[in-house]
């Protein structure tokens, strides 16, 4: 048997074909072309989405034509940012807004869509039976019922049309526990529980492929369609986030932590998100330091060098904590997801600034290299010791991203974390893989601990023992110098304090 999962975001659309042992058979990603819209954000039309998993699944046929013919299930993911409004026959009432002036402010995709149609075109608006998210739209497409889904919605409350709570929340409009459509939130966005679809398990199956669409791609037996997740879930799932305290970290253009855990917050945890994972009864924890790698970026397009070649200046000269200190700027507020791409905030119209402080005529390229190392380590552990303080554990850490190819990178941030961490092997483990496990799972009933395995390690990095004093100590200065300057720099208008 083989597994086919599709994530979609708002730059390209992504299909990996998988074995029961979770192994990549085939993988192709398409591209998706937005237009500029009213208000500054991009716009895209689901039909273009459409064409494009049609085209994608074509490639993959054509790659190994025998793993798709073995498809038993699929899985797909997405962003949430775009909502699909629908009428009572299922066609498309206007373009999904992508970020913009609105999402910026943290109205959210969904309130931003229903205030410019409600101004432009109410009678329009008047003809809405049915909200989907982008992956459920392609769904029910490759289920060919969406009119009908559409056409019952109007007339019965959605039966058949469903979603999975993770990307429902990106709606605001769930109860505190996240199960259930907010009746308040409804009656504040002027909708109705019959025109959103059914909360469901992001492993439950729902739909099956449609016999025309199983006979074009030579597919032997019946297709499970199941629930599917958004983007942060499903790359949760695809690398193996499962038990409390797994979690990753990343060094990547924005740096990013993200940890599993069994339970939710009893109240929302200053820098840090709290979603619903893709499996059920668990957790995920979220925080961002915006600027991780691009601010190493920026370094380099000032000296005319590569972050390559930084970070090996910075390995080359490193003799312990330096005396300068990198200041990350902070991440914007309402939160918005460090992923890049969908989902991401739009930037505001004076971003954050970052800062160097204690630079002195000995501050060459290479200590300011490290410092921007040790900046972005020190914020990441803010991150960390608030989820510590507040009982998440952090156990068993990925490092991802460009960053980690960096051994110096990777040690400091493990010294600051006092925690050993895992450099994973080469591979395929994004929301792709996720959303083919999740289409396993639908199907197989296989415990999720058993198909959503962590990748294999290459690495292990330990803290530097001969060091973790004086990175101690650099860290309460970080924290000091932070404290005194956030609300100070231009573009930041973040409060003091916050940590742990």
């Amino acid at each position: 048997m083989s597994w086919l999962g599709i994530f979609i975001d708002r730059a390209e659309i992504t299909g990996l074909l998988t074995d029961d042992s979770g192994r990549c058979l085939a993988r192709d990603s398409l591209p998706l072309t937005c237009v500029p819209g009213a208000q500054g954000q991009d716009e895209q039309d689901p039909a273009d989405w459409w064409a494009a998993t049609v085209a994608l699944i074509d490639a993959l046929q054509e790659a190994d034509a025998g793993a798709l013919t073995a498809v038993r299930g699929i899985g797909l993911a997405g962003h949430g940012e775009g909502p699909v409004l629908l009428d009572g026959q299922g066609r498309v009432l206007c373009p999904v807004p992508l970020g913009g002036a609105a999402m910026a402010a943290g109205e959210g995709a969904l309130a931003a869509s229903l205030a410019r149609l409600r101004a432009r075109d109410p009678a329009r608006l008047a003809q809405l039976a049915l909200i989907l998210t982008p992956k459920d739209y392609l769904r029910h497409r490759l289920a060919d019922d969406l009119a009908r889904v559409a056409g019952a919605a109007r007339a019965e409350g959605a039966p058949g049309a469903v979603t999975d709570p993770a990307s429902a929340s990106e709606w605001h409009l769930l109860d505190p526990a996240g199960r259930n459509w907010c009746p308040q939130a409804l009656a504040r966005a002027e909708l109705t529980a019959a025109q959103l679809p059914a909360l469901r398990d992001a492993t439950r199956p729902v739909a099956r492929l449609s016999d025309l669409l199983r006979r074009r791609w030579g597919m032997r037996q019946a297709v499970t369609l199941g629930t599917g997740c958004g983007e942060t879930a499903a790359l949760a799932t695809g690398l193996g986030l499962v038990a409390p305290g797994q979690g990753v970290l990343s060094l990547s253009g924005t740096g990013w932590v993200l940890v599993a855990d069994g339970a939710e917050p009893a109240q929302p945890l200053p820098g840090l998100r709290c979603l619903r994972h893709a499996l059920p009864r668990r957790w995920l924890h979220m925080g961002a330091v915006p600027m991780a790698g691009d601010s190493l970026a920026w370094l380099g397009r000032a000296a005319g060098s590569y972050p390559t070649d930084l970070t090996r200046l910075a390995q080359q000269g490193f003799r312990g904590p330096g005396a300068e200190l990198f200041l990350p700027p902070p991440a914007p507020q309402p939160f918005a997801s460090p992923l890049p791409g969908p989902g991401a905030a739009a930037a505001p119209a004076l971003a954050p600034a970052a800062a160097f402080v204690g630079l002195a005529g000995h501050s060459d390229l290479p200590r300011l290299a490290q410092a921007v190392l040790e900046g972005v380590a020190c914020a990441l552990r803010e991150l960390c010791d608030r989820l510590r303080a507040n009982g998440v554990r952090l156990e068993r850490m990925q490092v991802i991203g460009a960053g980690a190819q960096s051994r110096l990178w990777v040690e400091i941030l493990a010294t600051q974390l006092r925690l050993d961490l895992c450099l994973p092997a080469a591979g395929v483990f994004g929301a792709a893989l996720g959303a083919a496990r999740l289409a396993q799972l639908s199907v197989s009933g296989v415990a999720p601990p058993v198909i959503c395995t962590a990748p294999p390690v290459l690495d292990r990095v330990m803290p530097m023992s001969d060091h973790g004093a004086a990175y101690e100590a650099q860290y309460r200065r970080f924290r000091a110098v932070t404290d005194q300057l956030r609300g100070t720099l231009p573009g930041d208008g973040a409060a003091p304090g916050g940590g742990a």
